[in-house]
């Protein structure tokens, strides 16, 4: 059980991560800046991230039994975790790199915000690129653990 009570704070992490990103995302649109379809895309893709997350929280509240630890199953469990872990840390990288972002946008010259954000939306592409695996490896997990 918990193992269990390990992937619930896994994934409510996860969501937590999710829900920071998505505020700065939010603070660099409504700033009005360049680039706006770059981040409502980056919104979508976290928005999407974070409803497989609840999805999957979910799916672990109902499980009544411990995951294994050992042969295939518990390599996958391992890899999942890992996983999980992997995305959380994409995540508050990302929140990072927005809140700084966020923070040059109230301080620099129009030309070096230009500059700055044009730096952002390179990396929040590249960001993008990492959720939307992410996305996919917890879709199919979630088919794998039905």
């Amino acid at each position: 059980m918990s193992d269990l009570l390990s992937l619930s704070l896994s994934i409510s992490s996860l969501l937590g991560a999710c829900l920071s990103a998505r505020i700065e995302l939010r603070k660099l649109r409504a700033a009005g800046v360049d680039g706006h379809s770059t981040i409502t895309a980056s919104m979508a893709d976290v928005k999407s991230l974070r409803s497989i997350s609840e999805k999957m929280e979910d799916v672990f509240e109902e499980l009544e039994v411990s995951r294994p630890r050992t042969g295939q199953m518990g390599t996958y469990w391992r890899n999942f975790v890992k996983s999980l872990k992997l995305t959380t840390q994409s995540m508050e990288m990302m929140s990072s790199l927005l809140v700084d972002a966020n923070e040059v946008m109230k301080s620099l010259q129009e030309e070096e915000k230009q500059k700055s954000l044009r730096e952002t939306l390179e990396q929040l592409v590249l960001f993008r690129q990492r959720i939307q695996v992410y996305t996919d490896i917890l879709r199919l997990s979630m088919q794998t653990i039905k």
